[in-house]
């Protein structure tokens, strides 16, 4: 569910006192020159802000990977390991903006990208302000697609009031809504879906949108539907629907699925059984909630978020015929220091599944709570993040 309220953004400030000390060159001091050794010099910053999704997109030969972030919509060539190589896409609306003085907005506000074998998908959000309860309030939902990194958009699909409800205690309004996709390595079996409230599904397909009426709800929670992510799993087209956002296979852009994972919680499922996938659970403890998952050809990687106490960090497994091992793995890279428990982890690609951890082409969005934020996260960090193998450790994007 995206869902909108009116919060004060609390900032920290982190105040650093050095201090002059003699070091003492002793064993006693190796972790520290460890992970010393494990921080890099700092890329700057290009691509900030809250990032809940990275898709992939490929137009011509090229493959490309989206996300919605400061500057709108952003994109580059997946496995360009160039740092300062996105761009931005011209939107079909003007940036969200208010009139203090007429208590009026214009603009719109984009939320969720998405796509299929040759669409890309952006929703965006209309808003209002409400004398009543003085909050600024969600108004209109719209969804627009274009063919190509530079087409021009065309509306899909808008609400004003189907996805949208008020909560009666504290006034603001909610918004039951989704946009996602099956997001899979190989371009022809990336579909894209929107939810509209909890119980209607529709496939998009260029302007078009079909209800789907689907028996291949894997049902991870109470709620039967309410649907947040799907995975592509087998060659007759099968798709799986998921409450959860932590869901991935080990699809290649040239093999296909054998293993499909899913996470709700601190609880890790698998299914080496794509005819009829029957889920087992794995015995492996990962300590955080997990808000996403991501394969390489050696390994599972896991994105932790947990909102409530403010912890995350990315997490790891061994992968062996597609079965997760049962303890977390140690990072060879510098993932765990830039990636830490400090950091909420909200969207993880591979660029190249195919490949081991090292010789992969990762990217990772990290966020903060506003409660039970560490004092060992900045603000500065929140964004996008990189792996290169020509690089050899995690940095800014």
């Amino acid at each position: 569910m995206i869902e909108y309220m009116k919060n004060k953004i609390h900032k920290f400030s982190l105040l650093a006192a050095l201090a002059l000390l003699p070091i003492i060159f002793s064993g006693c001091f190796d972790p520290i020159f460890f992970e010393i050794r494990k921080d890099v010099t700092p890329e700057e910053a290009t691509v900030s802000g809250v990032i809940q999704q990275i898709t992939r997109f490929t137009e011509g030969s090229t493959e490309y990977i989206l996300c919605v972030a400061d500057n709108g919509l952003r994109y580059k060539n997946a496995v360009d390991e160039t740092h300062g190589s996105w761009s931005s896409m011209s939107l079909p609306f003007e940036s969200l903006q208010f009139d203090y003085f007429a208590n009026v907005f214009s603009g719109e506000y984009p939320i969720a990208v998405a796509a299929d074998s040759s669409n890309i998908y952006l929703a965006s959000l209309k808003f209002e302000y409400n004398s009543d309860s003085g909050t600024n309030d969600p108004s209109e939902i719209i969804v627009r697609t274009t063919s190509s990194i530079n087409g021009s958009w065309s509306k899909v699909y808008s609400d004003t009031s189907t996805c949208f409800t008020t909560n009666s205690y504290y006034g603001y309004r909610n918004i039951d809504f989704n946009l996602f996709c099956t997001n899979s390595p190989n371009k022809e079996h990336r579909y894209a879906y929107i939810r509209e409230g909890e119980e209607t599904l529709y496939k998009l397909s260029g302007t078009s949108k079909s209800k789907v009426e689907s028996d291949n709800t894997c049902t991870d929670t109470e709620a039967a539907k309410n649907w947040n992510s799907a995975v592509y799993y087998k060659s007759t087209d099968k798709v799986l629907f998921f409450n959860t956002t932590a869901v991935t296979s080990d699809e290649t852009s040239s093999e296909e699925p054998k293993t499909v994972y899913y996470a709700v919680g601190t609880a890790l499922y698998y299914s080496t059984s794509l005819e009829e996938p029957a889920f087992s659970k794995s015995s492996l403890d990962v300590g955080y909630t997990i808000r996403c998952l991501e394969v390489c050809s050696d390994c599972l990687l896991m994105g932790r978020s947990n909102t409530t106490a403010g912890y995350g960090g990315i997490a790891k497994t061994t992968l062996k015929d597609g079965v997760p091992g049962d303890s977390l793995g140690s990072f060879e890279s510098n993932a765990a220091y830039q990636l830490s428990t400090s950091y909420l982890i909200t969207a993880l690609l591979n660029a190249t599944p195919e490949k081991s951890e090292a010789d992969s082409v990762l990217y990772a969005a990290t966020a903060i709570a506003t409660a039970g934020t560490s004092s060992n996260s900045s603000y500065n960090n929140v964004g996008l993040w990189s792996y290169y193998p020509s690089r050899g450790n995690w940095n800014r994007e």
